[in-house]
């Protein structure tokens, strides 16, 4: 049979060896309850060919694959998200010197309630429409109001 001490007399002797404690191990998966057909086919080969090194150098190398192809997702996601960012930035400032484009301006109101006045809606309309309604006369007109 399998690893365990023996009488000379041939029995086995139960030691801690044989009252294991791992509780999620099947008897039969343990080299010290083999019967001699399970020895010779399993355990022998097993043990001759140190398989416990050779899966632990599995899971290693396993693991490291994994790793690599986190650090690789990783690295590649953060070279397209600043490609991304670079893009963008290079586009803003083509279109800041870019004689046609002007950014859309908002209205003060739509920042804040606060600004819900008649001032706070001048944002809103083009400088060339603001010139039509807010004409010399009437700014000139607002100016004396404000100081009498």
């Amino acid at each position: 049979g399998g690893l365990g001490w023996r009488t000379s007399s041939g029995h086995l002797l139960k030691n801690q060896a044989f009252y294991c404690q791992r509780s999620r191990v099947n008897k039969w998966d343990q080299a010290y309850h083999a019967g001699v057909n399970t020895w010779k086919d399993y355990h022998g080969p097993k043990h001759r060919s140190d398989a416990h090194t050779m899966e632990r150098l599995d899971r290693y190398d396993g693991d490291q694959d994994q790793w690599e192809a986190k650090r690789t997702f990783v690295n590649t996601t953060r070279v397209q998200s600043l490609d991304r960012l670079y893009n963008r930035k290079l586009e803003r400032v083509n279109l800041e010197h870019a004689a046609s484009w002007a950014p859309h301006r908002h209205a003060h109101r739509q920042v804040h309630s606060y600004h819900e006045t008649f001032d706070g809606a001048l944002d809103e309309k083009p400088e060339k429409e603001l010139r039509k309604v807010l004409t010399g006369k009437v700014l000139e007109r607002d100016r004396e109001a404000v100081r009498s």
